[in-house]
């Protein structure tokens, strides 16, 4: 929880709004981030996932990459338009 929350306060001000549900050490919690705060607090049960919404897909990259890691094949290959549309 400690890493998310590192990396969703170094993001800013390019990532502007996340907000969703995350299962972390196995415990479910709903995040919310504004131009004001940070919140990650307990939640009951779920589906999870997780809108970021951002200045550039480079804003947003760090928080996606800590919640849903790359495969060694994905970081060798160049993103297509779609892909990085997807990231904003």
């Amino acid at each position: 929880m400690t890493e998310l929350r590192s990396v969703l306060e170094a993001s800013r001000p390019g990532l502007v709004r996340a907000k969703g549900r995350l299962t972390i050490d196995g415990q479910q919690h709903l995040v919310q981030l504004t131009p004001q705060s940070i919140e990650i607090t307990d939640t009951s049960p779920g589906p999870t996932g997780l809108t970021v919404i951002s200045v550039e897909p480079s804003d947003a990259q760090p928080v996606i990459e800590l919640i849903d890691p790359p495969t060694n094949a994905e970081r060798s290959a160049e993103p297509t338009r779609p892909q990085k549309a997807a990231l904003t």
